[in-house]
């Protein structure tokens, strides 16, 4: 997000005041937050860019540390916290993110970092999981780094084989020496010297490249009742940079609850049962509507591994629940096509439930396949118009929402898929907000 003078000013004088907000891990309420804004002379549409701007760096920042970049991490998740310090998903990430970081360097003023966040959060959130799973990180030994399936087999082999080889040329050598001169030529030759020993056994032939499945166990306890999880079409791809692609469908079963966040640590293990890679993963979060009764929700995503990974262990650790008898009602909503509909797709898109706060228009979509065959992929960007059809705001990337790709379960006939869809616009905007389009750019 590109920021001007303007931005530069009003974000200075946010920080020259955020710190009379109370330093909580969960977030001042309302009318706290509008005091400090209309004592610095903010509007709702100021507040939107402030957030924005924390939005970005979070982003940014967990973006980086997922690829393996925990100084970016941290430089950018410390800008984030700094304009938004109740934010607890903003400082439970600065925490992994200096915790990467002291793994990488270990600096121990990272890791005393990482601690004083994780104890702060479980002051005042004593169920917080993955704070706990966080301090028993970095509070443990440092963990060895695991030898690949069949490395101590090899080296085994080969010193035994040079022993063998030696044991022979020496037997040579004596034998050479005990048989006393050579024959004259044309005598006959000598009797051939006896060879005594084991060939070594051939070596252990290399891990298999290609695409294999990947089974994925999932660990939870009686908290997580009616929480069903399956991760059929997980597989692990052996190329030349091993990765991991994880498909999960979590379903909600349990009548009168719906489930709103669903936090988890994932393990993938080798052959022998050791951890060698290890990623914590949120399934639901803000950004994903809430799975009302017999709803489900698909989550995929793509990472390296380490190439001995062999299978895969989801731990489930936090859940937040509220009170839902049935989901609401989905309202039809405009449909357009930037290209050739396909005849045999039979889509019904939906609008659930629209609602504001503080600038921000927050939408839950539902789009469910009432045809015959399953969807690949499916994307559709997002646009809001006037009552003249005119657009308010240009088209960006951030406003395209994906239903369906290669690293997510295939879109089955009769499913009901999920989006929540949110969109910064100042107060200009939001009187000439009259509807929604989608407008589907990719469909297979």
């Amino acid at each position: 997000m590109a920021h001007d003078d303007e931005d530069d000013a009003l974000l200075a004088a946010w920080l020259g005041h955020v710190g009379r907000m109370p330093d909580a891990a969960e977030g001042p309420d309302e009318r706290s937050y509008k005091a400090v804004a209309l004592e610095l002379g903010l509007t709702e549409a100021d507040l939107a860019r402030v957030e924005a701007v924390v939005d970005d760096h979070a982003a940014r920042g967990r973006n980086y540390l997922t690829h393996g970049r925990p100084a970016d991490a941290v430089s950018e998740l410390k800008q984030a916290r700094a304009l938004a310090p109740w934010r607890a998903d903003v400082a439970h990430a600065l925490a992994e993110a200096h915790a990467a970081r002291y793994a990488a360097r270990g600096d121990e003023a990272d890791r005393e970092a990482a601690r004083a966040l994780a104890r702060r959060r479980l002051e005042h959130a004593p169920d917080h999981q993955p704070s706990y799973a966080l301090l028993n990180r970095l509070d443990a030994p440092p963990a060895r780094r695991p030898r690949a399936p069949g490395a101590a087999r090899r080296r085994l082999l080969l010193v035994a084989g040079g022993l063998v080889l030696l044991m022979l040329a020496l037997s040579g050598l004596m034998a050479q020496m005990m048989s006393g001169p050579e024959p004259p030529p044309g005598g006959e030759p000598p009797p051939p010297v006896p060879v005594t020993g084991e060939r070594p056994p051939p070596p252990t032939p290399a891990t298999p490249r290609g695409t294999v499945d990947l089974p994925v166990e999932v660990v939870s306890w009686d908290k997580f009742a009616g929480i069903e999880l399956d991760g059929a079409g997980s597989a692990l791809d052996r190329g030349v940079r091993a990765s991991a692609r994880i498909t999960l469908r979590v379903r909600n079963t349990l009548a009168g609850q719906g489930l709103d966040a669903l936090g988890a640590t994932l393990e993938l293990l080798d052959d022998q049962g050791e951890v060698v890679t290890r990623e914590p993963i949120e399934l639901l979060n803000s950004a994903h509507p809430t799975l009302y009764p017999g709803e489900q929700q698909v989550f995929g995503r793509r990472f390296t591994v380490d190439p001995g990974a062999t299978r895969a262990r989801l731990i489930l650790e936090s859940l937040r629940r509220k009170s839902a008898a049935a989901p609401p009602p989905s309202k039809p909503i405009c449909v357009r096509w930037d290209m050739p509909q396909p005849s045999h797709l039979d889509l019904d898109f939906g609008l659930r439930g629209l609602r504001w706060s503080l600038g921000t228009l927050h939408m839950d979509l539902t789009v469910r396949n009432r045809g015959a065959n399953a969807v690949e992929n499916l994307v559709f960007q997002v646009e809001h118009l006037t009552a003249d059809d005119a657009p308010i705001a240009e088209r960006t990337l951030l406003d395209k929402e994906t239903v369906a790709a290669g690293w997510m379960p295939p879109f089955e006939p009769g499913e009901l898929r999920l989006a929540r869809h949110m969109k910064v616009l100042g107060l200009d905007d939001k009187p000439r907000y009259d509807h929604t389009c989608l407008r589907i750019t990719q469909a297979d």
